[in-house]
């Protein structure tokens, strides 16, 4: 796996992240004592809906990144989260990724 560069101007937004989180999206990256996953990009369901990871082990921290969300707003709501599954119920037809963090 090669090595993911994001670049930012000063006081500006990360230049190329799409790309690089695209490319890094289902894989599995290992940061300096650290695991990391990103999902491919999920859709709710309203319903428990369960990622598979390869983190090796429980992961020791779990963000969302909302994409997109209806009129209505949405939410996220995490569940149990295990060895192999991260677990997460999120509104009817939003858009988010999993970042799930593993300290090694």
């Amino acid at each position: 796996m090669g090595v993911a560069k994001l670049l930012r101007a000063p006081g500006g937004p990360f230049k190329h992240i799409d790309s690089q989180l695209t490319q890094l999206q289902g894989r599995v990256a290992t940061l300096e004592g650290f695991k990391i996953f990103i999902s491919p990009v999920q859709t709710g369901t309203g319903e428990e809906q369960e990622i598979t990871h390869d983190l090796g082990g429980t992961p020791t921290a779990v963000l969302f990144s909302v994409l997109k969300v209806g009129t209505d707003g949405g939410e996220v709501t995490p569940g149990t989260h295990t060895t192999t599954k991260i677990r997460a119920t999120a509104t009817s037809g939003m858009k988010y990724q999993v970042i799930a963090i593993k300290s090694s």
